[in-house]
């Protein structure tokens, strides 16, 4: 309640205290020439170190984390190329994107912004959604994968509180804006590990907070498979959770070898095993050793896949084999 009440009171302060700062991007968007026309608005929450140069107007996020300052920012297109408005607290910028369709997004492991804003960009030309991208820097900045990876984990961890912030502040502008529809939210890779830690936070204790989401998808997911149905299972039953698994997942063989443990997201899943309020499905037959099938070029030809993630990410629930069955490659392991 006192978070509610804090919330409701910097939304009406920053009516009047607002300040629109616009900065530009000078950068390209990491690995490919990533056509950004036409994109709807996106909003980027991040809690990285934003450094502007006064000189030319331009901004760079960090791979250093600030916690105490969260920064709000509305990406757009200005011919083709990515274009950032900054605002000073979550409720201007929330006002600025389409709230229909909305899917909040938290990345994986070895992400600069660049990255950050190629995701979302894909992720918005392949699905009809909207966004929220949560961003922690988690890119690697030497050339010891052990620690980089310690490091983003403990960031993800770090960032619990923000995630909670977030959530109280997603609660109050939903409200004031008369946003019906609840959004999706879309955890992937390491960034489950945010998720993981949340719900076994104090800021946690079994609230209702996460109640504001129609679907989970614990997507491809890089945390421990031991025990994972202890935390899962602290989530509101009313929200539909859905965990993607690749037994052959390339990427997540690698997080195994670093952490010396076996991952949710490439581990055969047995009965005993499994959450009772989540429901798993596999893609060993589809995807080979692809870790990033939801956006992977050649694989979002395959309808099944397409189909797949439209119907979650658009907040429609997966019940039947019309959707999922083993013909199309996709295997439904259970339905709780």
């Amino acid at each position: 309640m006192k978070n509610y009440i804090l919330s409701a009171f910097l939304f009406l302060f920053s009516s009047f205290c607002f300040a629109d700062d616009e900065y530009k991007i000078n950068y390209n968007i990491k690995g490919v020439n990533l056509d950004a026309s036409n994109i709807h608005p996106m909003m980027v929450i991040t809690n990285r170190v934003l450094e502007i140069d006064n000189t030319t107007n331009e901004v760079h996020l960090s791979h250093e984390m600030d916690t105490s300052d969260i920064k709000y920012l509305i990406v757009t297109s200005n011919k083709k190329k990515p274009k950032v408005k900054i605002y000073s607290n979550f409720h201007e910028a929330f006002s600025k994107i389409y709230h229909d369709n909305l899917v909040v997004h938290v990345h994986g492991f070895g992400q600069d912004f660049n990255a950050t804003l190629r995701s979302g960009i894909t992720l918005q030309k392949n699905y009809d959604i909207n966004l929220i991208l949560f961003d922690v820097p988690t890119e690697t900045v030497s050339f010891n994968i052990f620690s980089e990876f310690k490091r983003s984990k403990r960031y993800f961890e770090n960032s619990t509180r923000n995630f909670d912030d977030f959530l109280d502040d997603y609660e109050v502008a939903s409200e004031y804006y008369n946003v019906n529809e609840k959004p999706i939210l879309f955890m992937h890779s390491l960034g489950n590990h945010l998720l993981e830690e949340y719900i076994q936070s104090e800021e946690y204790q079994y609230n209702k907070k996460l109640a504001v989401f129609e679907n989970i998808l614990i997507n491809a997911p890089a945390v421990k498979k031991k025990n994972h149905a202890d935390w899962i299972e602290k989530i509101d039953e009313d929200i539909n959770i859905y965990i993607t698994v690749n037994k052959k997942d390339f990427t997540l063989k690698g997080a195994e070898f670093l952490t010396m443990t076996r991952q949710l997201g490439s581990s055969k899943i047995k009965n005993k095993h499994l959450a009772s309020n989540a429901t798993y499905f596999t893609f060993h037959t589809l995807v080979g050793n692809e870790h990033n099938y939801f956006i992977n070029p050649t694989l979002m030809e395959n309808r099944h896949i397409k189909s797949f993630y439209s119907q979650i990410l658009e907040g429609k629930t997966i019940i039947d084999e019309y959707y999922i069955d083993n013909e199309s490659g996709i295997d439904l392991v259970v339905q709780n």
